[in-house]
This record gives C-alpha cells, sequence and structure tokens, in this order.
C-alpha cells in the first residue's frame, strides 16, 4: 500500500494553494481506493479458510457418527488380526550365610496391526538370618508391575492417535463402538500414567489430566520449584523469600 504524505503547508498564490490541496486530496483517495479493494481481496480467502476448518470439523463428526451407526446396525462382520504373543521370564538366586535373595522377572508382550502391548513384572524375596546380619525383619518383599503401549492410545473421531502410555497398571476401555466380533478399545485413562503423541504429552492422576505440555507451553496447576528464569531477562529464586533479579544485561 503506498504512503500517504502529510500535506506541504500552502504556498504562492492562492490559485497554486487550490491546485496543491485537489492534487494532496486525489492522492489520497487513490491510495484508500487501492487499501479497500486488498482488504476485500484478503477478506473472502480468509473466510474461505474459516469456513474450511469449519467444514472439516463438520465432516470428522459426521464420520464418526456413521461409523459408530454403521458398526452398531451391522448385518455382518468380519475381522482379521495376526497375533503375536511371547513371554519372557528370569531368575536370579543369590544365597549365603546370610539369608538368600530371591528375583524374579517377567515381560508379556503383545502384538496386533493396531498396538504393541508391554506388560512388566518384578518380584524380589528377602530371606534374612536376622541373627546373622542384625536386621530386625525376617523377610522382605517388593512388587512392582508396569505397562507399555505403542501404537493406537485413543481416537480423534474416527482418525487413530499414535501414541505411547507408559503407567504401572493401565487397562484398555470399550468406547461406545461395540459389536458381537470386537470393539474399538483405546486407553483408560482412570489410572496414574503419561501419554505421549505427536502433539502433546500429557499426565494423569485419578483420571484427571493433571497437567500436559504442547505447543511449547506447559500447563500444570502448581510447580514446585527453586528458580525461574524468564526470557533470559529475570532470576526469580525461592530460596529465602521471592527474589527477583534482571540478568538482561
Amino acid at each position: 500500500m503506498s504512503v500517504v504524505h502529510m500535506p506541504a503547508a500552502p504556498s504562492g498564490p492562492l490559485e497554486q494553494q487550490v491546485r496543491q490541496q485537489y492534487a494532496y486530496l486525489f492522492q489520497l483517495a487513490q491510495t484508500l481506493n487501492r487499501a479497500m479493494e486488498q482488504a476485500e481481496g484478503q477478506l473472502p480467502a480468509q473466510g474461505a479458510q474459516t469456513a474450511g476448518k469449519q467444514e472439516a470439523q463438520e465432516r470428522r463428526r459426521q464420520a464418526a457418527e456413521l461409523k459408530s451407526l454403521l458398526v452398531k446396525t451391522a448385518d455382518a462382520v468380519h475381522r482379521e488380526l495376526d497375533l503375536l504373543q511371547a513371554t519372557l521370564t528370569g531368575n536370579y538366586v543369590a544365597q549365603s550365610d546370610f539369608g538368600t535373595y530371591l528375583e524374579k522377572t517377567s515381560q508379556e508382550i503383545e502384538a496386533d496391526p493396531t498396538k504393541l502391548e508391554r506388560y512388566f513384572r518384578f518380584a524380589a524375596r528377602i530371606r534374612a538370618e536376622a541373627e546373622q546380619v542384625g536386621v530386625d525383619f525376617a523377610a522382605y518383599k517388593t512388587d512392582v508391575e508396569g505397562y507399555i503401549r505403542q501404537g493406537i492410545v485413543g481416537y480423534d473421531g474416527t482418525t487413530p492417535i499414535i501414541g505411547i502410555a507408559i503407567g504401572q497398571d493401565i487397562r484398555t476401555t470399550q468406547t461406545g463402538v461395540e459389536t458381537e466380533r470386537g470393539v474399538f478399545d483405546e486407553i483408560d485413562k482412570s489410572s496414574n500414567m503419561s501419554v505421549w503423541t505427536t502433539e502433546k504429552l500429557s499426565f494423569y492422576i485419578g483420571g484427571q489430566e493433571a497437567a500436559y505440555f504442547s505447543n511449547g507451553k506447559l500447563t500444570v496447576a502448581q510447580i514446585a520449584t527453586d528458580r525461574i528464569t524468564g526470557s533470559g531477562k529475570w532470576d526469580v529464586s525461592f530460596t529465602s523469600g521471592v527474589k527477583y533479579k534482571w540478568i538482561g544485561g
């Protein structure tokens, strides 16, 4: 867009001043007309972009509803899946005059075209000769279970969300689309876990999304920290009260 300059101070005879003012007003009218033409050309493009997003969202919604209707009312269902299952185990035993240490580990692996699931189990037992080692217990045990799921962790309408879920007690849940031959399942987020996708890292506690990191921004209800640096300009310390220090140079 052309730059509109302020009119020069009138000079010369009255007729010359009138011509100067007319020339300025003519230039101003041309500039404003071009600006309006550009604005009118941009508005339809922006409106079309917004309309395109709304249309895409509406299509996803309709596709999800149609998928649910088709699956629930299907007269015939045919489903084929290649399934891989394996179990890996390990045992470790150490014995001495002071007692016995027993460790058992196992991993169950199950894979199909939609996911890879791995269940981990760890169990350890200590039997102590209390008189020999001077401890106040005769036995001690530890049990830990973990779960990792890679593949489909949820759905956005009919579009699968690919990611990784990590936790200690994770289950899958049936989510509305149910048939006699199978269900579309996703992660049951009622357990404590973290879920990674290409766009988001979420932390779930007690079934609630307690925090998430997305688009370069961390969203969380509470932060425990000793120091925060803001944009490389401010240093905020909480070690003894709140102290602000300018470090921007």
